[in-house]
């Protein structure tokens, strides 16, 4: 077995090219990637020490362009956990910051597009996405997740506490923000940006 081929189908996921290819641009592995993606050999799902599957990796690399690659495959579990039973969602809302350009927001709407994945998945510690959108004062990323119409606003993580009792201290920056029409009005305006963005 040559040394490339013992690398992709090797059974240590550090050294799995889908690992070590997040580090580099799009445009020189595209080819590679689409292809070991295509081999049915291929585990899309195979974690890391840490449980972090290639979805989780492409997130923490903050890689948009490989996270759309990889949500194309249909083999691809998106609502997979890492050792701390955060999935793909919950990780990208509490390792990213909607900063340097939006980037983390991006990865998040990404994700939300995708009708396979479970905006309620808690962590461990009983945490959902809006939990930790709330937690980390993350208000774009609380509006979009209320947006999608798909989150259970009641769900109680392990202290027993919904995730609006997290705006405790931070009343002023989440005014409006947990009612019913305040949603539906940024739903609108999330769909007339999408729109938009396709138009152009």
């Amino acid at each position: 077995m040559s040394a490339l081929s013992h690398a992709i189908f090797s059974s240590s996921p550090s050294s799995l090219p889908l690992y070590s290819l997040l580090a580099h641009p799009l445009s020189y592995f595209e080819k590679i990637i689409t292809l070991l993606l295509a081999d049915p050999r291929m585990d899309v799902n195979l974690p890391d020490h840490e449980l972090h599957t290639p979805l989780h990796i492409a997130i923490r690399a903050c890689r948009r362009d490989i996270l759309d690659l990889l949500l194309k495959h249909e083999g691809v579990e998106v609502n997979a956990r890492d050792k701390d039973g955060f999935t793909p969602l919950g990780y990208a809302i509490h390792l990213l910051d909607q900063g340097e350009g939006g980037r983390g927001e991006e990865l998040v709407k990404a994700l939300l597009e995708d009708a396979r994945v479970d905006v309620n998945l808690a962590n461990d510690e009983g945490l959902t996405p809006l939990h930790i959108a709330v937690i980390k004062r993350k208000v774009p990323l609380v509006r979009l997740l209320l947006a999608g119409g798909k989150v259970d606003r009641k769900l109680l993580d392990g202290k027993g506490l919904k995730a609006e009792k997290y705006v405790v201290g931070a009343e002023e920056l989440f005014e409006g923000v947990f009612e019913e029409q305040w949603s539906k009005v940024v739903f609108g305006w999330v769909m007339k940006r999408l729109c938009r963005s396709r138009r152009e």
